[in-house]
């Protein structure tokens, strides 16, 4: 950050004139940094983001800014019906939660970014807001303990936080999402795979 941009965060942004995508966005701008050199460029997401929610940045280019893929987002998906997993063996790993070749895992990943792209286009929300939606549902309402099976509640208030609501004793997905009528897509875990990239 020092030799590279005078020490300066700001810097990178102003390098990328409001755009993420090209050569001179800001996720090439941030790919100068090696902590930022992952390849599924959360680490970028997740910073453009927050640069952007604080004010930092108005993002002009929407359309290429990535979702920040985790687990908790890959398990929501694969719960709601959003992603379906026909190939027997693969839905026997992700249920009983064994590693699966990080090759799997990425074509996930891939499925994970159509959706939200379609969701953007849907919606009209920006990116940031439905992958925060989707991600604080997915680890305070459909964690270890989804609150659609009887007497569970949220594991964290983000949900109700990033809402402004309160718990009401059912998900707002619960009357047409398959994970809460039937527990062979309520117990699919997101692919385990050697990464810190999550």
């Amino acid at each position: 950050l020092i030799q590279l941009l005078d020490g300066q965060v700001s810097n990178i942004l102003k390098a990328s004139g409001r755009t993420v995508g090209g050569n001179e966005g800001a996720y090439a701008q941030l790919s100068r940094l090696s902590a930022f050199q992952d390849s599924l460029q959360k680490k970028s997401s997740v910073f453009l983001m927050l640069a952007e929610a604080s004010g930092m940045m108005t993002i002009e280019d929407q359309a290429n800014l990535f979702p920040m893929i985790d687990y908790h987002l890959i398990r929501a998906l694969l719960r709601l019906g959003c992603i379906e997993i026909e190939e027997e063996k693969l839905r026997s790993s992700l249920l009983q939660k064994e590693r699966v070749e990080p090759t799997i895992e990425q074509e996930i990943r891939e499925r994970v970014k159509t959706v939200c792209a379609l969701l953007v286009e849907q919606t009209h929300l920006p990116l940031i807001q439905v992958d925060n939606l989707l991600w604080s549902h997915a680890r305070s309402e459909c964690r270890h303990a989804p609150v659609c099976l009887p007497d569970n509640r949220p594991e964290n208030p983000s949900f109700n936080e990033f809402t402004d609501t309160k718990f009401n004793g059912t998900c707002p997905f619960q009357s047409w999402c398959p994970g809460a009528h039937d527990a062979q897509y309520r117990d699919l875990w997101a692919p385990l795979t050697e990464t810190e990239n999550y």
